[in-house]
Order: structure tokens, then C-alpha cells, then sequence
């Protein structure tokens, strides 16, 4: 997962993980490239469900992170078979909301917010990286958060009678 949030989206980005912590204590992360990025959370009890779904459209970039293999031999020649590997590749992981306070912090001068995963000595991250601008100086501030892998969460409850916002 590697996507980047124009300075604009960020603040609707960082609201949406905001309120799902107001239902459970771990939020999952979903991404697809085709779909763009599911934000859901779950309380403890079951009883509790919400998701903020992100398209393509609303990140300026939103693409698959290269694999350690591309990353070493830099750029590769890309055949029919990558754009099908590409749109079936999915990631999906688990995050405590406490792990994320500091990064959702209201910001100023932000110009882009840039997402994705990296495994450091077998370990899985989420890196968030802003992009700020101060007077004349331009500069980057990084967290990374751990991550767990997970299959993802859904609503198993009937929604007939649920209410929805969109």
C-alpha cells in the first residue's frame, strides 16, 4: 500500500480515523488499489461497527508498494501479467487506535501526507509521512507505527434497519 493525500484530504482523513476510535479499540486497515482504502473498526462487544471508505480518487496517488525484490533491482519491466497481479493485490492489517494519536494530531502547513507499509527486520509497519512547509523550508515528519496483519472485519449483523451515512 503506498498512498499519498493531497494537503486538502488530510484533514478529512485524520476526522475519519478520529471517529471510528470512538467505537472500538483497533483499527483495520484494508486496502485494494481497484477500490482505494477501507478505514473499520469493531468494539469488544461485536455490537458496534463503522467504516470510512476512501476511493482511488480521493488520494493523488494510490498504488501497491513495490516488493523488496523491485526495490532492489530498482525498476522492472512491466508485462500484461503485472497490471492482474496488481489490481488482485490486497493488504490488509491491524492498528491500535493508541498508536495512532500522536500521528492524527491537528497540523499546520501540511502539504501531503503520504501512507504506506514497510516490513523492517520481519516486522510490519505503517509509515505516515508529512510533508511540511515552514516560511522557506520544506520538511518531512515520519511515524511509524506497528502493525499487525490481519484478514480484515466486517459487519456480520443484518442492515436492513441499520442507519447508513454516506
Amino acid at each position: 500500500m503506498d498512498c499519498i493525500l493531497p494537503g486538502h484530504s488530510i484533514r478529512q482523513f485524520c476526522s475519519a480515523i478520529t471517529a471510528l476510535s470512538r467505537v472500538g479499540d483497533d483499527l483495520y486497515i484494508e486496502f485494494d488499489p481497484t477500490s482505494g482504502l477501507a478505514l473499520r473498526s469493531l468494539n469488544d462487544a461485536k455490537s458496534a461497527y463503522a467504516c470510512a471508505r476512501f476511493e482511488p480518487g480521493f488520494f493523488e496517488r494510490c498504488t501497491t508498494s513495490p516488493t523488496n525484490e523491485e526495490t532492489k533491482n530498482g525498476s522492472r519491466k512491466r508485462n500484461r501479467d503485472d497490471a492482474s497481479q496488481e489490481s488482485s493485490t490486497r493488504f490488509a492489517c491491524r492498528v491500535p487506535f493508541r498508536a495512532l494519536a500522536i500521528v492524527i494530531r491537528p497540523r499546520k502547513n501540511v502539504l501531503s501526507l503520504r501512507v504506506f507499509n514497510e516490513t523492517i527486520d520481519s516486522a510490519l509497519y505503517l509509515s505516515f509521512q508529512f510533508q511540511v512547509q515552514e516560511e522557506e523550508h520544506d520538511y518531512i515528519v515520519t511515524h511509524q507505527v506497528k502493525a499487525a496483519s490481519a484478514r480484515g472485519v466486517a459487519a456480520v449483523a443484518p442492515i436492513d434497519d441499520a442507519s447508513e451515512l454516506q
